[in-house]
């Protein structure tokens, strides 16, 4: 896929975003037994969902957006968010600063390829970001509580 020289590589940081949530696990994990307290593993009571789309998020998705620390299972992508408020004619917009949540998906896609066959599936991996509904402003917390 050409950028047309937009990005450059050397200019990003590559980032292992399994080792982060494992990381972050271990901390809370060692700064629970440090402290003497027992904390729940999960914040949130739910599990996650996007109001929006109605995703209910599964697997790793699931166990990184509630061990993100928000108590609520509304999570949003910055899309969301936006068409939300151009939709319904909102002021809303995501926290200025907000960090994103990492979540990834696996696309099953067909590439024409060397192969005898002349294409062939490949499975891909795709990371994006979520936001929880405390890092959105402008949105009600009655607002978007149904499950999609």
């Amino acid at each position: 896929m050409a950028t047309k020289g937009k990005y450059n590589a050397k200019d990003y940081e590559i980032k292992d975003h399994h080792q982060e949530l494992t990381n972050r696990m271990i901390a809370t994990l060692e700064e629970s037994r440090e402290s003497g307290w027992v904390k729940p593993w999960f914040t949130c009571k739910e599990l996650p969902f996007n109001p929006v789309t109605g995703t209910k998020y599964r697997g790793i998705n699931a166990a990184t957006l509630m061990t993100a620390g928000f108590s609520d299972p509304r999570f949003f992508t910055f899309k969301n968010v936006q068409d939300y408020a151009e939709s319904n004619g909102l002021e809303l917009h995501v926290r200025k600063g907000s960090k994103g949540t990492p979540v990834f998906k696996a696309l099953n896609i067909v590439v024409s390829g060397d192969t005898p066959e002349g294409k062939r599936k490949v499975f891909y991996l795709v990371k994006s970001s979520r936001f929880g509904y405390k890092n959105t402003l402008g949105l009600s917390s009655t607002v978007l509580r149904s499950r999609g």
